[in-house]
């Protein structure tokens, strides 16, 4: 009887081993992100996205459907996304009669500066010299009515229509861009760079402040999604001195707008935000992607009836990363 015992805990033992290493390599992401970096030429990296995006629909063959019947080609923002790589500004309706709410929200919660997250503090208690306040993505997520933005209809026509393939949220971060006199950029982010988190991911940029050219506004190299502008590739910031000469000034896309307007861009192209001036910015960012990223929750943390919504149309695969009992 001992001996029969010891033998079933030796194969539970396996059994977790082989559980570990099964999400150390796919679940959590990190093999898949280390070998995605390795590919650093865009046509490539172009063929190696078609390929995971037939592996998805191949694997999640039951959600296929539900993304497949929301494909509409004749949609703006997807061609605008697809072939330029950053769309025009547009509005949702789930942003436009909320933003309020998600303005208030993050005013009274606390933030803190990236190389210090632990010490967080209310807006009125930050010093003059900080530049970025960053709030908890657990906060971020928590925000009312948030996740009826993620799983707005015109939303997901958009981007259904971009993957051609069932996708997921994977993380959502905000933060506060604060003005100050720098006449150079400080913040990594405010130098032109590309993000290498995946093969296949958006991000959605939405203002929560009125933002104009004195408030940090967000700018994007069109077509560099498709073209290699810089000597190499890599996460490294670039100097946008050494490659003005290989950018049409027309191609330069500043993105201004009043608070609620958003845009849909794939980072993988050359952008930066731009220092404010005269104006402090709030900002939201959205990332959709294929395959979860290191940004992404370790394991979804919100019940779904805990949320704040007005609308009951929520996809389950779009949410996972972030919604249990749904």
């Amino acid at each position: 009887m001992k001996n029969y015992l010891r033998n079933i805990f030796k194969k539970f033992k396996i059994l977790n081993f082989i559980r570990n290493i099964y999400n150390l390599i796919f679940k959590e992401g990190y093999i898949y992100q280390k070998f995605q970096r390795y590919f650093l030429t865009i046509n490539l990296r172009s063929q190696i996205a078609l390929i995971e995006k037939k592996i998805i629909n191949l694997f999640f063959f039951q959600s296929k459907n539900f993304f497949k019947l929301k494909i509409n080609k004749d949609n703006i923002h997807y061609n605008q996304l697809n072939n330029e790589g950053v769309t025009k500004p547009f509005c949702l309706d789930s942003v436009d009669i909320n933003k309020e709410n998600f303005f208030n929200y993050f005013k009274n919660q606390k933030i803190f500066y990236d190389k210090n997250p632990e010490n967080k503090f209310y807006l009125k208690d930050k010093e003059e010299s900080l530049e970025i306040g960053y709030f908890d993505n657990k906060d971020t997520a928590n925000c009312p009515y948030i996740f009826d933005v993620v799983n707005d209809p015109y939303l997901v026509e958009t981007l259904s229509t971009f993957f051609g393939c069932p996708y997921k949220l994977d993380y959502i971060s905000a933060w506060w861009s604060f003005k100050n006199s720098s006449t150079e950029p400080r913040e990594r982010t405010q130098y032109f760079h590309r993000d290498l988190d995946n093969f296949n991911f958006v991000k959605l940029f939405l203002y929560l402040t009125d933002v104009d050219d004195l408030s940090g506004p967000h700018q994007y190299i069109k077509f560099s999604h498709k073209k290699k502008i810089e000597k190499i590739i890599s996460t490294k910031v670039v100097d946008f001195k050494r490659i003005k000469e290989n950018v049409d000034n027309k191609d330069i896309y500043t993105f201004k707008g009043k608070a609620g307007s958003l845009l849909l861009e794939n980072t993988f192209g050359l952008h930066r935000a731009k220092a404010p001036k005269n104006n402090d910015r709030l900002m939201m960012v959205m990332t959709f992607s294929l395959v979860k990223t290191p940004y992404s929750p370790k394991k979804p943390f919100l019940k779904f009836e805990s949320i704040k919504s007005q609308t009951s149309k929520y996809n389950k695969f779009i949410n996972k990363n972030y919604i249990v009992n749904h």
